[in-house]
């Protein structure tokens, strides 16, 4: 995985918590319980985090990179998942992460 700060990053936010689930297979970052990011892995096991973002953010990020699709097993209009072996800039990132109190 290219991306290990995203961990100690989603748990930097104010209330942030970091729990696993199983049936999932998965680690799900939650504020107020309410999941923000989940990272785990597609169908093939492809490492990905999946990110919550406001429409028109994602769609456009998803036609910028090829490794932003719409969210795995989520809501394809608010979800996006990104492999993280893809070739996303760090700094792509961080556009995502505004909207997690939100």
């Amino acid at each position: 995985m290219k991306y290990e700060w995203l961990n100690d990053y989603c748990l930097s936010h104010k209330g942030a918590e970091k729990d696993f689930k199983i049936e999932w297979d998965a680690v799900r970052y939650l504020i107020g319980g309410k999941m923000f990011a989940l990272q785990g892995g597609d169908k093939q096991n492809k490492p990905i985090i999946t990110l919550k973002c406001p429409l028109p953010v994602g769609y456009t990020l998803r036609r910028e990179y090829p490794d932003i699709v719409p969210g795995y097993y989520m809501n394809k209009e608010h979800w996006n998942s990104v492999y993280l072996e893809g070739d996303v800039p760090d700094e792509v990132y961080l556009v995502f992460f505004p909207f997690i109190a939100a």
